[in-house]
């Protein structure tokens, strides 16, 4: 296993819209069923080889107040951009190292604009209802307490964005 420490995430859009968000206003993100695949290309009389990553899973849960914070190169919110239009093409990892990460997003090939395998929902993270900490083991009850308490997404809006590829 290798560890590295984000620094900022970054978003491509399909249409050539990007934008960065800082990495302490994720709460989770997790790239599935990851694969490299490999381009090849023309450029001024050279053959260039490419390797990425591609994804064909994907879950992303941030801040979405915060997000809106950030700007896309259009000067529209990041979070607002994020929750009206399911177009994520590729997303890059930016590390506290100064090295990067490029992972490509599965796209279905229904739309041109759209992603039909990516959804998002925005949802407040609520802390868990008093009757279900009652039936739960006391000492587990007050561990689930304590996380809450050090949780900063607690009673934030969190935008869920899911890209699954289907089968």
């Amino acid at each position: 296993m290798k560890k590295k420490k984000l620094a900022k995430v970054e978003f491509h859009f399909e249409n050539v819209e990007c934008g960065t968000i800082p990495s302490d206003i994720i709460e989770d993100m997790q790239f599935d069923d990851l694969h490299e695949d490999k381009h090849q290309g023309f450029e001024d009389g050279n053959i260039v080889f490419t390797n990425y990553l591609v994804a064909d899973n994907c879950l992303i849960k941030l801040d979405y107040e915060l997000a809106n914070q950030y700007f896309t190169n259009f000067d529209e919110p990041l979070g607002k951009r994020l929750c009206e239009h399911d177009d994520i093409v590729d997303v890059t990892l930016h590390f506290a190292d100064n090295t990067q990460e490029r992972i490509e997003i599965a796209w279905s090939d229904n739309s041109d604009d759209d992603n039909e395998w990516q959804s998002h929902q925005l949802e407040v993270k609520k802390p868990l209802d008093k009757s279900d900490l009652d039936q739960i083991e006391p000492g587990l009850a007050e561990e689930m307490k304590e996380i809450e308490q050090n949780d900063r997404f607690l009673n934030r809006k969190i935008l869920r964005i899911y890209i699954g590829k289907e089968d």
